[in-house]
Parts: structure tokens; sequence; C-alpha cells
């Protein structure tokens, strides 16, 4: 599923209640950038303002372009994680570090 920039913009400032004012007072991107971004009529910020957007948004740049379904997904297996015993989630934890090694 491709992310709408756009979209995922919307979603992250209503989720913390941020106008785009506002974002613009804490990223120091103008607001008629950020409105061109919101509304679309710009598609590709750049990484050093995306890096301050979503920080701005209180995320990371992995978690702004994660769909719905995606955090979902995240947070069933986080749950499930976490109601295994304590043996099971050791034998987890070695199984990731083996694959962040590779």
């Amino acid at each position: 599923m491709d992310i709408n920039l756009s979209a995922q913009l919307l979603y992250y400032l209503s989720a913390n209640n941020m106008t785009v004012g506002q974002l613009s007072d804490k990223t120091g991107i103008s607001s008629s950038y950020l409105n061109d971004l919101v509304n679309g009529k710009m598609e590709n910020p750049g990484i050093k303002k995306m890096d301050l957007i979503v920080d701005a948004l209180g995320s990371s740049l992995p978690d702004f372009f994660m769909t719905v379904e995606q955090k979902q997904e995240d947070a069933m297996l986080a749950e499930r994680i976490r109601r295994l015993p304590a043996g099971k989630k050791e034998a987890i934890k070695r199984v990731l570090d083996e694959f962040e090694k590779r």
C-alpha cells in the first residue's frame, strides 16, 4: 500500500491536535510550505525537512510512513510477546539478536 504524505500529515496533525501554524513554529518551516505538503501540492520535502516534521509530530520516519495496518500488526505482535512466559521471551530475544546481526 502506498503512503500518501498529505494523508499522513493530516492524520498526525489531528492526532496531536496541532495546526499547520503550530507545526511551522515547532519546525521553523514556513506555514505556506507546510500547507502545500498537507494539500498535496508538494510531495517531496527532502529528508532534512521530514526529520524536522516527524520529530515535531512526535514520531520517527519509519513510524510516520507505516500504514495503520502495519501499526496494528506490530501492536498485536507486541501483545502476543508480552503474554509469553519469561523463558520464551528470552528465546525470541535471542532470535531477534541473530537477525539484527545479519
